[in-house]
């Protein structure tokens, strides 16, 4: 386990926090606590430390941070807070939507915005070198140390632009996200429709700019592999619509507040935008992937490199997104190698599982006499009982032995899979805009292939202890200042994740051996996709070769193809956090019991990690060293 902060190492105090409060004017507005009390304190200190400083003689030796210094601190890092979350919020449609703001323009200008993210993030970091760090109190510690960690890799990923093409790819581009944010966007007056006008035409120009980009990278040999053009082409085709039917087009019960005179025109008007506008761009980037940009040679190359070691400079991309997923400094070959060892471990409990239950056959051969009524989903209907059921039982089980409770905020929903959308059958998606409620989605066409018995494993994960609870106890929390609210370190919270699913197990939640046998399961799917992404990024693998070790490792594998494209394309190194997160987790939980003994409180432990959010992984230590200390006095 990691004892050290890779980057950033400060000192440890405990302290107040931020709530950054963004108004439809687009301003920031401080709210200290929401105490007048305190408010006052800040203006008393603030006078009294500028007769300090102006009185004090220069200091020969290093000094102990008054009470004023933390004042003084403090404010200057929430200047810092306000200024920053602004800039992230106004870069994210679906974080401007959650925070009641209207859109006013669609992030569609790739190269543009990967410079002003890294120009702001250089601006920001100049003024957090002058925060005096030590007289600030643990929680704004840890949030300037956050804070640092995004920076860095903000302005490090600037220098891989020509490599990333996490844009254009289905499963990161921000496509579903930009026609989710239209859908949800206000229509009140005739100026949300000129808006909303507005907002087709930046929609037009992202196609027109991604073209554009293909082409630029083209000349420098920076190809999207061939094999994966035609998912590409026809992700962005899904998209191609007639106006009324379009995913960016207004249905006339959105415009209820427009009288009824003008809402049939208003509705025509935005259906005319989007075939004059939209729909040809979209045709001809789609012509383009399918056309031109081919290499037709390369076509016949099944067994090439798709990973990001075909480009030049490819593998040191490679080794910054494993920084920046796991927030740890790792390498490739220590990690295979506790990947590949962790496979072996997996496969050996679930031969003993097997064992137990009187099987001494293979694991392919178990799965296939488990193909009975019993462990059999029916229906989409039977899905979602099931996880209602097994929710139920890891509700009453979490609150009474952790102390964590989950909000009734879940909705299942059921949606049919789309190109490379298959890399995961279940995925728990945060509540955005309008919705503020979790969302479990499953593809409808696919959940009968997944087994029954996988799903309280899968429950623990998502759900309650796993992500929702996270995320849900992150957003609640208003001491945490925003910009830690809006905070998603992967090695955190898919770490996180894996350790819930584990914890479930530990509270005696998978006493059934076969839903024993189903956590063990997708723990064993979790170290593959590990594997599996560094093999295909470091280690060369081909299509094939990731696809056959995937599916001999995969709970589902009718979406291992899916799964090894969503890798190699949209999530690069992302598969490696969640392993690498847990076993960071596992190391600071042994640490902390440890060095609390019989006073250890796992109950304690748990809600702290909650309570403080997401955070790099090395923070998260240093905060539980911290907090040990402070529960040893």
């Amino acid at each position: 386990m990691s004892r050290t902060v890779r980057r950033v190492t400060l000192s440890r105090k405990k302290g107040a926090s931020l709530r950054c409060v963004m108004q439809s004017n687009l301003c920031c507005k401080m709210d200290l606590s929401t105490s007048p009390v305190r408010a006052a304190l800040h203006l008393t200190l603030l006078a009294a430390s500028v007769v300090f400083i102006a009185c004090a003689p220069l200091p020969s030796t290093p000094r102990k941070p008054s009470p004023a210094d933390s004042v003084l601190a403090l404010t200057r890092l929430d200047e810092v807070l306000v200024e920053y979350t602004r800039h992230v919020v106004l870069r994210n449609d679906r974080l401007r939507l959650a925070l009641g703001l209207k859109l006013d323009r669609l992030p569609t200008h790739f190269v543009d915005e990967q410079r002003e993210s890294s120009r702001a993030a250089r601006a920001t970091q100049r003024s957090l070198e002058n925060i005096w760090y030590e007289a600030l109190r643990q929680d704004d510690y840890i949030t300037l140390i956050a804070l640092h960690w995004e920076l860095e890799n903000e302005v490090e990923a600037a220098v891989y632009r020509s490599i990333d093409f996490s844009g254009l790819i289905p499963g990161s581009s921000p496509l579903p996200a930009i026609a989710r944010a239209l859908e949800q966007h206000p229509i009140e007056d005739a100026s949300d429709v000129a808006r909303y006008l507005f907002l087709i035409e930046n929609l037009s120009q992202y196609f027109a700019e991604a073209r554009q980009l293909l082409a630029d990278r083209a000349k420098n040999a920076m190809r999207i592999p061939a094999m994966a053009l035609d998912s590409v082409a026809s992700f962005f085709e899904q998209f191609r619509q007639p106006g009324e039917r379009s995913p960016f087009a207004l249905s006339e019960a959105r415009l209820t507040r427009i009288d009824s005179v003008s809402r049939p025109k208003v509705a025509a008007l935005i259906r005319t935008a989007i075939e004059r506008d939209v729909n040809p761009k979209i045709d001809s980037l789609v012509a383009y992937l399918r056309g031109p940009y081919r290499v037709p040679r390369e076509d016949s190359l099944a067994g090439a490199q798709i990973g990001l070691g075909r480009y030049p400079g490819g593998r040191e991309y490679y080794q910054h997104l494993l920084r920046r997923t796991t927030t740890l400094d790792v390498t490739p070959n220590d990690l295979f190698t506790y990947g590949t060892r962790e496979v072996e471990r997996i496969l050996g409990a679930m031969a003993g599982v097997r064992g137990t239950l009187g099987f001494s056959g293979t694991d392919s051969a178990f799965r296939a006499a488990l193909r009975n009524e019993r462990f059999r989903i029916t229906s989409p209907n039977d899905f979602e009982e099931r996880v209602r059921a097994a929710l139920g039982a890891m509700r009453d089980t979490i609150r009474s032995r952790v102390g964590l409770t989950l909000l009734d905020s879940l909705v299942l929903v059921a949606r049919r899979s789309q190109v490379f959308d298959g890399a995961h059958v279940v995925a728990l998606l945060e509540g955005d805009g309008l919705d503020p409620r979790h969302r479990l989605e499953y593809a409808s066409d696919r959940i009968t292939q997944l087994p029954a018995y996988v799903i309280p494993a899968l429950v623990a994960r998502e759900i309650i202890p796993g992500r929702q609870v996270l995320v849900s106890a992150m957003q609640r929390n208003d001491s945490l200042a925003t910009i830690r609210q809006l905070m998603r370190f992967p090695g955190m919270v898919d770490g996180w994740n894996e350790h819930a699913r584990g914890l479930a197990g530990e509270l005696g939640l998978y006493r059934d051996p076969y839903v024993a046998y189903g956590a063990l399961m997708l723990e064993l799917e979790a170290a593959a996709r590990m594997v599996t992404d560094l093999g295909l990024h470091h280690f060369g693998w081909t299509y094939q070769q990731a696809v056959r070790y995937l599916r001999s490792h995969s709970v589902d594998t009718s979406g291992t193809g899916g799964d090894v494209m969503r890798i190699a394309l949209a999530e690069p190194a992302r598969a490696v956090a969640a392993k690498v997160g847990s076993r960071e987790l596992a190391g600071q939980r042994a640490y902390v019991k440890r060095e609390l003994g019989a006073r250890f409180d796992d109950g304690a432990l748990q809600r702290e990690i909650l309570r403080v959010g997401v955070l790099p992984l090395p923070v998260m230590s240093q905060h539980l060293a911290w907090w040990v200390y402070q529960r040893k006095k």
